[in-house]
C-alpha cells in the first residue's frame, strides 16, 4: 500500500533486484494518468490510448515537479526530454501491461479484504449500493469509480490513493468486467476477490 519507494516501485515493475541510484529517497503515494492533474508525489501512468498519447505531455508533468513516470520505452516523445527528466522514467516495453503488474503487487499489500462484482449486467449499479451499505457507521470502503472494469480501470482502482498504511479502509468493493474472451481469467488473478457476487449470468 501506499505510500512507497520509488525503488520499491521500480523493483515491483521490473523484477529487478538491484535499486536505482536515481529514485533514491523519492517517495510516492499515488498514481496518476491526466498529466493536468498529476502532483509531485504522483506516479505518472503515460498510457497509449485511441484519441491520445499520455507521453506527449510528459514535458509538461515535470515541468509541474513530475518525479516519476512510467513509459513506453519505445516511444519517440522521449527522445524530447532532457536527459534528468529521461532519468525520471520507467522504461518498459508495454505500460498497460507493466501497470498491471505493479497494480498486482499493490494488492498482494492489502491488508482488507476485496469483495469482486461481476456479471453480464448490473454490475455498477450493485457495486455502487454494496459500497453504499457497507460504507455505514464509521467504515471506510473504497470502490471502483463510475463503470471502470477492464483491463486499465481495474489496475487504477487497486492503486487508488486511498490505499494506504495509515488509514486503510476496511474493504474495497471491485466492479469485474469482460473486455474480451480470456479476460475473467487474467481480471480474476489480478483482483484477487475474498468475497465474490456474481449478479446475472448471459450471453456477453
Amino acid at each position: 500500500m501506499w505510500p512507497l519507494t520509488a525503488n520499491e516501485i521500480y523493483q515491483a515493475i521490473t523484477n529487478e533486484a538491484k535499486p536505482q541510484n536515481k529514485f533514491e529517497n523519492l517517495i510516492i503515494d499515488g498514481i496518476c494518468l491526466d498529466s493536468r492533474k498529476v502532483k509531485t508525489n504522483h506516479l505518472f501512468i503515460a498510457i497509449e490510448g485511441e484519441r491520445y498519447d499520455a507521453h506527449s505531455f510528459l514535458e509538461d508533468c515535470f515541468a509541474n515537479g513530475t518525479q516519476l513516470a512510467l513509459v513506453n520505452k519505445n516511444s519517440q516523445h522521449l527522445d524530447k526530454l532532457s536527459h534528468e527528466n529521461r532519468n525520471k522514467c520507467i522504461e518498459v516495453d508495454n505500460v498497460l501491461e507493466k501497470f498491471r503488474d505493479f497494480a498486482k503487487f499493490m494488492r498482494s499489500r492489502f491488508s482488507f479484504p476485496v469483495i469482486g462484482v461481476a456479471g453480464s449486467n448490473g454490475k455498477t449499479t450493485t457495486k455502487e449500493m454494496l459500497a453504499s451499505i457497507l460504507s455505514g457507521g464509521h467504515y471506510k470502503v473504497t470502490k471502483t469509480e463510475k463503470s471502470e472494469n477492464g483491463f486499465l480501470g481495474m489496475a487504477v482502482t487497486l492503486c487508488q490513493q486511498e490505499h494506504n498504511k495509515k488509514s486503510p479502509p476496511n474493504a474495497l468493493v471491485l466492479e469485474i468486467g469482460i473486455d474480451d474472451i480470456g479476460a475473467m481469467e487474467q481480471h480474476i488473478s489480478l483482483g484477487q476477490p475474498d468475497v465474490s457476487l456474481i449478479t446475472a449470468l448471459g450471453p456477453e
